[in-house]
Formats: structure tokens, sequence, C-alpha cells
């Protein structure tokens, strides 16, 4: 399957928020009710090993990701747990989502609304297709420790919170925000048909030089792609190309701008 399912791990405990707070790229200690909350988890590189969107709910706090991420994300916070009074459930069931527009609030903060099933993970193929709208580059296991959080707008699309306490490669993610330039930004594409992820990305007519990969693809043909910043400057980005058969990629909108 090209798209996972999206499920989710599920905090409780008197320490859960502090914790997470203390592990994820977002500030997670005031998150509101209802109210979703995009943050990655990273290696101390800075580097993404899984993203999704957190939600308050009572006295638990959800993080919905994609099922292929639900493992390493839960191994390595139970690493991490120590003392704290930190409760982390395995959630059997699944979710999707709804994209709401481009009106209202910034893309992790409420921009889609979360729907949580009781069918099958198939039921729920349609969420990729909302993230690529709203420019949430939730990843697969095949770009674990990939990316630096920037290089999947997540400081774009409020994943990062930067003013507030450590957490784990935040190091790295606050001298690139304060000191540098990501070399690597994701633009939202159409494609006629689903592109398997990894699918590599090349300007139009040279296709020995890839600059990017396909990271979030979604049946309707909507995909999220990495590129080289550089190629955002002047005209360079009136097109794509998909694969090295060159299978063109239109350009569409995202909620933020990347330049």
């Amino acid at each position: 399957m090209n798209i996972s399912p999206l499920t989710s791990l599920v905090f409780d405990g008197k320490d859960h928020r502090a914790f997470l707070n203390r592990m994820f790229t977002h500030e997670l200690l005031n998150l509101p009710e209802d109210h979703f909350r995009f943050a990655a988890l990273c290696t101390h590189k800075g580097r993404v090993i899984a993203n999704g969107l957190f939600l308050a709910q009572g006295e638990q706090t959800h993080l919905i990701l994609p099922a292929c991420q639900r493992a390493i994300v839960h191994e390595t916070l139970l690493r991490f747990r120590l003392r704290d009074q930190v409760n982390i459930h395995d959630e059997t069931r699944y979710w999707d989502l709804q994209w709401q527009g481009h009106e209202g609030l910034a893309a992790g903060e409420g921009r889609l609304q979360a729907l949580r099933l009781l069918e099958s993970p198939e039921a729920t193929d349609t969420w990729a297709d909302a993230a690529c709208h709203a420019g949430l580059a939730l990843i697969s296991a095949h770009d674990r420790e990939q990316h630096v959080p920037q290089t999947l707008n997540m400081d774009l699309a409020e994943g990062i919170h930067f003013s507030k306490g450590c957490y784990p490669g935040q190091e790295v993610v606050a001298r690139l925000h304060y000191l540098g330039k990501p070399k690597n930004r994701t633009v939202h594409c159409i494609h006629a048909t689903e592109l398997p992820v990894g699918t590599e990305i090349f300007q139009p007519g040279k296709p020995t030089k890839s600059g990017g990969t396909c990271i979030l693809a979604a049946k309707s043909g909507h995909l999220l792609c990495t590129i080289k910043t550089e190629w955002l400057q002047g005209n360079e980005l009136s097109s794509l190309a998909a694969g090295p058969d060159q299978q063109p990629l239109s350009l569409a909108e995202l909620p933020y701008s990347i330049q």
C-alpha cells in the first residue's frame, strides 16, 4: 500500500504533557481541547523520525500519524520516559482527515477536521489528499531520518515552536532557522495518477539531475515533493517532472508561502 493508514498513540498520566513537550518540536503544555498541533520527533542531529498531529481530548492526548511510524515513535518515547508518569497506549482505531479550505487558522492549528473511524484501514486512504492541500508533510517510514523539519515546511506550517524549551535536535533546528537557509523545501504538485513515494523529482529536460523525491502521494494525484531551494528562484519552478521518464507535474497552491 502506497498510503499508510492513519492511526494514533494515546498518552495520559500526570506528566504526559510535560514529557511530550520535551520530546517534540512544538509547544504541547497548553494544547487547547480539540485543537490540532503539528509537531515532529527528531534525532539529536535534527532529522525527523516521524511527525504527526497532536489532539487533546479530556485527560488524554492523541498523536495521529501514519501507521507505519507508530512502532518507532512508541519505542523511542519509551526509551526517554524514565521516571515520568506517562502511559502510552497503542490505539487500534483509524483516523481520516478532511480539508477545510484556505480560510481560517494556520495549517497546523485547525484547518483540518479529524474523523475517528471504527472501520478497516482501507476506509482512511483519503487523508493524504487533505494533508497535501494543507501542506502537512506527514512522512512515512521511507523518509524516516532523511529530512530536517524545515525541509518538510514545518516551520511554515506552524509545526515548530522556536521559543519553547529544548527537545532532541533543537540546536540544529534553531541554528538553521536563525543562521542558515534550508537547502530543500516541500511543494504541492498534481499528477495524472498516484505516484509511488520515493519517486525522484526533476526539472523538465534534465532527467539526470534529481532535486528531490515524492514524500506523500494521494490516490487523487495530489502529492508533496521535496525540491532544491534554488529551484524556487526566478522562473525555474514553472513545472516539474517525476521519474526518469519525465512525467509532467503541475504545481498547486499551499496555504503558506515557501518563497
